[in-house]
């Protein structure tokens, strides 16, 4: 299999903290079994960079929606079964989780697999929401279906840090959307509003019923500025602890 994973990095200075140890990961745990791309503003050493010049914005919506663009569009064009959107403060436990993550994803009729993966700041809130069929709103998926290590569906949002992504998914644009806005221009009319990879998995479940997966065996390190890396659920070290 040909494995794109894709991070994006931007306005330096804001994911530094988390750069050096996913360096770290990345050599370890995807390298072997992945090519990795950063799009960003800068070159990073040792990866395969593009860059470009990423709109200076406070919201990472504005960066995302044509970094990650970038990402799958060049997954399509370079003929890969599958790619990761990879969040730059987001790791892997080891190379064989990783491996196992894209081994499982391709056992499964699914179009968009997520790791299980947990709020930046709350290691016992998931990233793990469903639609609830009252427009874009969402609630999160219980704990005994998280804790259970299955694939579990996810027609709602299974997380974009750690989001595999393959079949026809891979030719699909969000850019084909012309509607969309970004959730923090409508979020007073609409507290149920989405960022772009939600608004773009919603138009996706409706086209592709059942194609969105959660895969709760795998666990991700969430990392935040307070140099604290989290898992759910409830587990806590500091970067510099952690280790492959």
């Amino acid at each position: 299999m040909k494995i794109l994973v894709g991070v994006v990095d931007y306005n330096p200075g804001v994911k530094d903290y988390a750069l050096p140890k996913l360096y770290e990961n990345l050599a370890v745990c995807v390298a072997p079994f992945a090519d990795v791309l950063f799009v960003s503003d800068r070159d990073h050493l040792n990866f395969n960079t593009h860059v470009i010049n990423q709109p200076k914005s406070f919201y990472s919506e504005d960066i995302l929606y044509h970094a990650r663009e970038y990402i799958r569009a060049y997954a399509s064009e370079s003929h890969y079964d599958a790619f990761i959107w990879q969040g730059s403060d987001c790791y892997y436990n080891g190379a064989w989780d990783f491996l196992r993550f894209i081994r499982r994803a391709f056992r499964w009729d699914a179009l968009a697999v997520g790791a299980l993966t947990c709020a930046r700041t709350d290691s016992k809130l998931a990233v793990a929401r469903r639609f609830t069929g009252m427009g874009t709103e969402q609630y999160t998926i219980a704990s005994a279906e998280l804790d259970s290590g299955c694939f579990v569906p996810c027609y709602g949002f299974p997380g974009a840090d750690a989001l595999l992504i393959k079949g026809q998914l891979i030719n699909e644009s969000w850019m084909q959307f012309q509607n969309f806005k970004p959730w923090y221009e409508i979020r007073e009319e609409n507290p149920h509003s989405l960022c772009i990879e939600e608004f773009w998995l919603w138009k996706m479940g409706v086209k592709y019923p059942g194609s969105i997966w959660l895969d709760t065996s795998i666990r991700t390190w969430h990392v935040h500025e307070d140099g604290i890396a989290r898992q759910w659920y409830g587990k806590e070290k500091r970067i510099e602890d952690l280790t492959w």
